[in-house]
Parts: structure tokens; sequence; C-alpha cells
């Protein structure tokens, strides 16, 4: 599994590199920001696993496998490259927006492109005033910078897609599609923003549901319908990929949450206590408020959503997580989610006949793998 979904990385980063080499010409006319830009989302699109990539040609795969072994080769392999391509370039511009809203510096190890950009400001020394207004402008305009680096990610991503050579109807569906779940990434991403300042706590069906939005879907279920479709899969397939690729993303985002805690920063890419810091309504910040006796929760609220909080503070949050069991309960949740994901696996294999090829068994493998991740 871990090699299939390295080779794809290896041709949809091809793939970017020579698309933002091109577009270096027509935005580097614009100013210096326009070639800029361009090094930067490679960098940034590239340094991570770039699983939704993947994901878009094991969607294509799983199907063209099938119907291969029917004697009736598919087309469209290039095309469903470019459309990773333009789902790596989505992923950065969420990622990019995410970091500015969470106040995040760091992201797979590296500073985020908003924090680069304050970098650059700083070293740059053409701020005018004195060395707080400087520093202050600086991390501003940086931020500024950075939503129009995530702006222009949205666009050039959804230039490929409308440059796609498809079938008409295919193609209209995978535009309908992208347009869809992004939206409704933006719109759970409110609710969320909404929710870490908010007093209110949520209801364990109300995170999920926001999971559900903002994480699972554009993360698994996006990406493996839009190559299912090119692959010329029928409705009710394409359907069951989607209903599928909805639980293993809410697993995915609660897996997250728990390598926020119980992870190390080498493993999450960001630091470690980041969600309490910023006061995120997570599923294990639910569970905390829902199990807590009067004294710990007391406690507890003086630390959750305090910026300020020092490390050991963190594993206070960390400890007390582990003595109401709480781990536990999280892998209770994501039990019943496998359930589901089993049943829909088991619908899948008996309407599109995939079982014995190798492409469904690197999707059973992949989610096996989302159980037991550690970054």
């Amino acid at each position: 599994m871990l090699k299939y979904f390295s080779g794809q990385k290896e041709k949809i980063a091809l793939f970017l590199k020579e698309f933002l080499e091109k577009q270096k010409d027509t935005l580097g006319e614009v100013n210096v920001f326009g070639a800029d830009i361009c090094t930067r989302l490679y960098d940034f699109s590239t340094s991570g696993k770039m699983l939704r990539g993947g994901l878009v040609c094991l969607g294509y795969d799983i199907f063209t496998e099938r119907t291969d072994l029917n004697g009736n080769p598919a087309s469209g392999g290039d095309e469903v490259i470019r459309i990773g391509g333009a789902v790596e370039l989505m992923q950065s511009a969420l990622l990019i927006h995410d970091d500015i809203m969470d106040r995040d510096t760091l992201r797979r190890g590296a500073p985020t492109i908003h924090r680069q950009y304050t970098d650059f400001l700083i070293r740059g020394g053409e701020l005018s005033g004195g060395r707080n207004a400087r520093h202050n402008a600086a991390v501003h305009t940086g931020e500024a910078m950075g939503i129009c680096a995530g702006d222009i990610a949205f666009f050039l991503a959804f230039s490929i897609l409308s440059s796609l050579e498809l079938k008409k109807q295919v193609h209209k569906r995978i535009l309908k599609l992208f347009s869809r779940e992004i939206t409704l990434v933006g719109v759970a991403q409110m609710e969320d923003v909404f929710l870490s300042q908010s007093k209110k706590a949520g209801t364990e069906k109300a995170i999920l549901n926001l999971y559900r939005y903002k994480t699972g879907r554009y993360t698994f279920s996006m990406p493996l319908v839009a190559g299912a479709l090119v692959s010329g899969c029928n409705e009710e397939e394409a359907g069951l990929l989607d209903q599928l690729g909805e639980k293993l993303g809410v697993i995915f985002q609660i897996k997250d949450d728990e390598l926020g805690l119980f992870g190390n920063e080498d493993e999450a890419g960001k630091p470690i206590g980041s969600d309490i810091r910023e006061g995120k309504k997570t599923i294990i910040y639910y569970l905390l408020t829902d199990t807590a006796g009067r004294d710990e929760l007391k406690k507890f609220k003086t630390v959750y959503g305090n910026p300020n909080i020092l490390d050991s503070d963190v594993d206070y949050v960390k400890n007390l997580a582990i003595a109401l069991k709480i781990p536990e309960k999280i892998n209770s949740i994501i039990n019943g989610y496998v359930e589901d994901i089993d049943r829909k696996l088991e619908q899948l294999d008996a309407t599109a006949h995939l079982s014995g090829t190798e492409h469904y068994r690197i999707l059973k493998d992949l989610i096996a793998y989302n159980l037991d991740r550690k970054k």
C-alpha cells in the first residue's frame, strides 16, 4: 500500500512541478511574488504524503482493474494524475488558511506559509516604525499574503479541473463534486472557528458531523469518487465508495485529535496541545467535559482555550484524559465506524465484484493503516 501511494505521489509531484513552472511565466509578469508563490506552493504541496491525490488514482484503479479483466481497457489515466494535482493544491489552500485561523506557525515540521512571509518581511527590514510596530506589521502582512496564497492555490486547482479532457457528463460531474465538497468544508470550518470561541461544548453528534464535512468527505470521499467517475463506474458503485470514504474520513480526523494530544511533535507535524491552546471543541474535549467531575472540570476549563498554557498544562490534560479512560471511549466510537465501513466494503464487493483485485486489497490495507497511523 505504501509503495502504491509513494508511486502516485511521485507522478502527481512531477505534474505539479511542470504545471507550476508554466504558471511562473504568467504570474511572474505581475510581480516577483507571482513566481515566488509557485515555488512555495510546490514545496508546500509535495512536503506531505499527498494521500488525497493518491486516492484519486486509487478510486480510478479499483474499477479500471476490474474493467481490464473484462477485456475493456479504460482511458483517462493521465487526467487522473491531473485531478490528483488539483486535489493537492486544494489541500494546500485549505491548510494555508487553516494555519492562519488557528494561529499555527508550524506545519509538517516546517514554518507555515504565512509564517514564511512574516519571516521574509522581518528579514527584509523594509517595514517602517519602531520594533514592535514593525513586528506587528510583519505578522499582519504575512497573514494577509498567506490568505492570498491560499486563494491562488484554489484557483490554480480549478484551472486544472476546467481543462480536463473527459467526456462532457463526467467532466461536469467532477466540477460539481469539487465545488460542492469544498464549499461544505468552508461552512464546516465556520462552525469550527465559532465553537473555538464559544461557551457551547457541542454534542457528540454535532462534533462528528463537523468532522464529516470539514475533513471526512473532502479527504476520502471526494478524491475516491472523482477517480471512480473517470473510470466509468456506475451510480451505485460511486455512492458506496462515497459513503465508505466519508466514514473513513471521520476516523482520520478522530485519529488526528488523538495524535494532537497523545502523539509527539515529530509525528504530528505540529506542536502537541495546539488544540487545547486554541480551544478546539474536539471529540476529546466533549468526552472530557462529559465525564469529568466538578473539581476536575473547574481546573480543566482554566487550561482549555488558554494560548499561554505551559507544556505541564498539556500534560495535565493528557493525564486527565487517560485517568477518565477517554482513549477507550474514542476506540468505542471508532469501532462503530469500522463496522459501517466493513458493511460498505461487502456491499461494494457484491455490487462491483472487486474481491481479489490488487487495488481493492490496497483499499482494505488503507483502512487498516488509518486505524493504526502514528502521523
